[in-house]
C-alpha cells in the first residue's frame, strides 16, 4: 500500500524528511551536552538581541516535523482531487525544511 500515490509528492515529502532528519543530527552533534545559553540573534550592534538554551533548536525541529507531517496528511487526503496542490504542499514542505537547517546553520555558525 502506498502512502501517496504521486511518485514526485512522495519524493520531495521524503527529501524533506532527509533534510529535517539532518538538521537533528547537525543539531545534536554540535550543542548535544551544551548546558549553557547559546546567542541566537545579535542586534545590528553586535549586541545579544536573544539567546536561549540548546532545548530551543530541539523545539523548533519538533515544531517543523510536526508541520510536514499535517502537510503530508493532507497532500495525502487531497491528493485525488487535487494533485496541483498535493504537489505544493511537498514542495512547499521541502523549501520549509531546507529553510531550517539553513537557519540552524547559521546558528551554529556564530556561537
Amino acid at each position: 500500500m502506498k502512502l501517496i500515490k504521486d511518485s514526485h509528492t512522495a519524493l520531495f515529502f521524503l527529501a524533506s524528511a532527509v533534510v529535517l532528519l539532518a538538521s537533528f543530527i547537525v543539531v545534536h552533534l554540535r550543542f548535544g551536552g551544551v548546558v549553557t545559553e547559546v546567542i541566537i540573534h545579535y542586534d545590528a550592534y553586535r549586541k545579544t538581541n536573544w539567546s536561549g538554551e540548546s532545548v530551543v533548536f530541539y523545539r523548533i525541529l519538533f515544531l517543523s516535523t510536526v508541520m510536514i507531517l499535517i502537510d503530508f496528511f493532507i497532500s495525502r487526503k487531497i491528493s485525488s482531487s487535487n494533485p496541483f496542490l498535493a504537489y505544493t504542499l511537498a514542495l512547499s514542505a521541502l523549501l520549509f525544511s531546507t529553510l531550517i537547517f539553513i537557519a540552524m546553520r547559521v546558528i551554529m555558525s556564530v556561537n
